[in-house]
């Protein structure tokens, strides 16, 4: 088996949700139910879990991605995994970047 495919094995995908298999899901990521993920988005989940409701639409190339800042080592001393929470009946556009730890709605 691949690495991508181990990867994204590793993402909860709800029933009635659909992943595009030429999706890039790396991490520990939830998707629920009726979320699509078009193909070439990228979820990637370094700083911790990402957790993405229901209803959402990430298109083409979109990027999605839990990352430690820049001035941050991921084995600094006192650093956590936080988790990235985006809500319901959001849309992220082709070739969008979120990159921060913040909740969508």
């Amino acid at each position: 088996m691949s690495d991508k495919q181990n990867a994204q094995k590793s993402a909860k995908i709800a029933a009635g949700a659909v992943v595009c298999v030429e999706s890039e899901i790396r991490g520990e990521v939830t998707i629920g139910a009726r979320t699509v993920v078009h193909p070439k988005a990228r979820i990637i989940a370094e700083a911790g879990p990402i957790v993405i409701g229901e209803g959402n639409l990430i298109e083409e190339q979109a990027l999605i991605i839990n990352s430690y800042p820049e001035n941050i080592a991921p084995d600094s001393e006192g650093v956590e995994p936080k988790t990235m929470t985006i809500g319901i009946n959001n849309v992220f556009e082709v070739g969008c970047s979120i990159l921060y730890i913040e909740v969508v709605h």
